[in-house]
């Protein structure tokens, strides 16, 4: 067997436990109220990026024409 697989599926089950206790210990984080704020901001800095995007390509569009 490949060492390299070996160390993947250590370092995936410690991740896998670190993240089972973070959820067991802290119910609260996982809330509806919490999930619906965070998809909210989440929204919001997606907007922010996609105007981004859209002002970057106008700019390269009108800078064609030089």
């Amino acid at each position: 067997m490949d060492w390299e697989l070996i160390l993947y599926v250590m370092v995936s089950a410690g991740l896998l436990y670190f993240l089972y206790n973070a959820i067991r210990n802290q119910k609260d984080a996982f809330s509806s109220t919490n999930i619906l704020k965070s998809l909210y901001t989440l929204g919001i800095l997606a907007l922010c990026l996609i105007a981004f995007i859209a002002y970057c390509v106008w700019m390269l569009k009108s800078s064609e024409s030089f």
